[in-house]
């Protein structure tokens, strides 16, 4: 299933459910636990590298402005709900405990996700490895995407549309994966 993507193949972009679980496993594996504002980052930027690398989205959900930096609103609200409380994510919450164990192998996300986006995903794991979600934070409000969908830091809550993080990190892809 992991096959890569051909670029002009109708390929559709996942739900970075598929891609948060998959960062939260490797990262808990080679670095430990993951903040759940890191995990925010490490979305955002897979996202800006594959916009700009594959000329395509790595996952369909919508990333919005808020006030501590870009966030996939649909996996923050996940995860706050099912690790109330708690600032650290210790490992994927999955959600197929309704399949037999035999079976849940097939739906991980390492099963699910195209090879590319997986590639990508560890090239962003290893790139702000040593990296706390605060420091990420602070890096992404420098940037166009997150200042102009802010109004330089004044509103929160809007889109950052695929086109302006596309747009500005072709402009500068050293961003993408430098701290």
């Amino acid at each position: 299933m992991n096959e890569d993507v051909n670029l002009n193949s109708a390929y559709k972009p996942l739900s970075a459910y598929f891609l948060a679980d998959y960062i939260i496993e490797k990262h808990a594996k080679s670095i430990g636990p993951i903040e759940k504002l890191k995990l925010q980052k490490m979305l955002y930027y897979t996202q800006a590298y594959s916009l700009v690398n594959r000329g395509m989205p790595a996952f369909s959900d919508d990333i919005i402005a808020a006030r501590r930096g870009p966030i996939v609103e649909s996996v923050l609200n996940y995860y706050s709900a099912v690790c109330p409380g708690q600032k650290l994510i210790y490992e994927p919450v999955s959600e197929l405990g309704f399949l037999a164990p035999e079976n849940q192998a097939l739906f991980k996300p390492v099963n699910i996700i195209p090879g590319f986006l997986l590639d990508i995903a560890d090239k962003v794991i290893e790139a702000y490895a040593s990296f706390t979600g605060e420091d990420i934070s602070e890096k992404t409000h420098g940037e166009q995407p997150w200042m102009d969908a802010t109004d330089n830091g004044v509103r929160f809550g809007d889109k950052i549309t695929n086109e302006s993080i596309k747009d500005f990190y072709a402009a500068h892809p050293q961003k993408i994966l430098g701290c």
